[in-house]
């Protein structure tokens, strides 16, 4: 039931995830144009809140409970197959009147294919969770790397043999279509051909609050497509969208991969508050000893990124990157606040603090459509900035937590970042003296960059190794 246990299973999924969707990035970056970016980003604003529609948060309400019945299983079950049907259907009669809005025809197509994702994946929502609630970590990460790495090479086929945009609505498919196999592969559940609302009514408060705040948190984290969507060019939402991806892999790659392992020995300790405390505050600090020079190294070199890894028709990235880089370093502590509140059966006050973060974010970006892509990609750092010391300090009072304490187990990463970030700084000025490359700046920037700051985190911050480190690494890093 550890944590770290749990975490060695998913991170190797999500590292598998990780390393193929920045190849896709890559990849589809130079076989693809921001437009057709664009496009798939828009559908994107659609699907995301489908996919809140289809689970009603019955996936998590599955692993919080401490014991659950059959016949509460099998009505979830049903009810999401009822759920995923009709958000199917929705889309279907919606899609044209959503291409209009966007004033783009090309959309309209690409929701009717995007359309059959949803029956696909609410078949296998109660497979998955119970998984996860039995803690099978090794059997869900293995179908989630299968289905990640064949869906990819699906789409790359497709984008070699110039389908466009609907090269990844045959990976966003595919994917579905093979991961919903393979749980039901797994997983020896089977569901009863019968619904009890009664059961279904059990869990409605917990997950009646979470789907509240799911919707709520959509607006917040998709309202930006929406406008920009609406305000500027598919071009720009496709430059936009692009940027946001790169921002979100340390959300995806290790707090995800943190948030997935917690919530099951969290929910299993939600009587025990202080035993919460002390493993969430371990868990922030290691969260930041790998997001924070990541994002902040992104930040410093982000340029030389975009031109060698990217391409010239993605120069717009560059100051996007400039405000979401640090945007990422904050999604990436505030993003498990969520797991901590569900845990502890605190949904009611995650849907507020939802309701605080849409109306944060929805301003932010209504007042910089005004301006340009720029500027609303700022007005989004400074609205995360805010909504993260609010959401952090009510976390903090359902656990008897401080705000002091967390800040102090952040300095070793602080620390250790800002000397990093001295290193970059004077290798981008000798890049200007001598005539490096782009490619040569990245380099010995991010191979240089790594060395420093694991020097000066080894060095002087041996004690948060140990106390904030899995036990088994912090000894061989200390030894090392």
């Amino acid at each position: 039931m550890s944590t770290f246990n749990n975490a060695k299973w998913v991170g190797l999924s999500q590292f598998t995830k990780v390393i193929l969707q920045i190849m896709a990035l890559i990849i589809f970056s130079r076989l693809l144009d921001p437009l057709e970016y664009g496009i798939m980003a828009m559908a994107t604003v659609i699907s995301n809140f489908a996919l809140i529609i289809r689970d009603l948060g019955t996936g998590a309400a599955v692993i919080q409970r401490k014991v659950i019945s059959n016949d509460l299983l099998s009505s979830i079950f049903w009810l999401n197959i009822i759920m995923g049907l009709l958000v199917m259907v929705a889309i279907i009669i919606c899609a044209p009147l959503l291409s209009e809005f966007f004033k783009e025809s090309k959309l309209c197509n690409v929701l009717l294919l995007l359309s059959v994702t949803f029956p696909l994946a609410s078949a296998a929502i109660v497979h998955q969770a119970n998984l996860e609630r039995e803690f099978q970590f090794a059997k869900v990460c293995s179908i989630e790397i299968a289905s990640s790495l064949i869906s990819f090479l699906i789409g790359i086929v497709c984008a070699i043999k110039n389908y466009g945009v609907y090269s990844l609505v045959a990976l966003t498919i595919s994917q579905a279509m093979i991961s919903t196999l393979g749980m039901w592969f797994a997983s020896k559940w089977r569901p009863q051909f019968k619904v009890n609302w009664s059961e279904i009514q059990e869990v409605y408060s917990f997950s009646g609050n979470l789907t509240l705040f799911n919707m709520v948190n959509y607006f917040s984290r998709n309202s930006d497509g929406i406008i920009i969507g609406r305000f500027f060019s598919s071009a720009i939402l496709g430059a936009y969208s692009l940027a946001y991806r790169i921002m979100l892999f340390p959300v995806q790659s290790l707090t995800s991969v943190i948030s997935r392992s917690l919530y099951p020995v969290i929910s299993r300790m939600q009587d025990d508050v202080n035993s919460i405390n002390h493993v969430y505050m371990r868990t922030l600090a290691f969260i930041s000893t790998l997001t924070l020079p990541l994002m902040m190294g992104l930040w410093s070199i982000r340029n030389e990124f975009v031109m060698e890894i990217l391409g010239a028709k993605w120069i717009s990235v560059v100051g996007i990157l400039s405000w979401l880089a640090p945007t990422g370093y904050i999604q990436s502590l505030v993003s498990t606040t969520g797991t901590i509140l569900m845990a502890c059966g605190r949904a009611n006050i995650l849907f507020y603090l939802g309701v605080a973060a849409a109306v944060l974010q929805v301003s932010a970006f209504l007042i910089g459509a005004q301006f340009n892509i720029t500027t609303l990609s700022m007005l989004y750092f400074y609205s995360n900035l805010i909504n993260s010391f609010i959401a952090m300090y009510f976390v903090m009072k359902c656990i008897n937590g401080s705000l002091m304490i967390l800040i102090k187990k952040l300095v070793p990463s602080i620390v250790s970042t800002g000397v990093m970030l001295i290193y970059v700084k004077i290798i981008l000025k000798i890049k200007e003296i001598w005539l490096w490359s782009d490619l040569v700046t990245l380099i010995v920037s991010i191979l240089g960059g790594m060395t420093i700051y694991t020097f000066i985190y080894i060095v002087f911050f041996k004690q948060s190794i140990r106390e904030n480190f899995p036990s088994t690494l912090s000894t061989k890093i200390i030894k090392s």
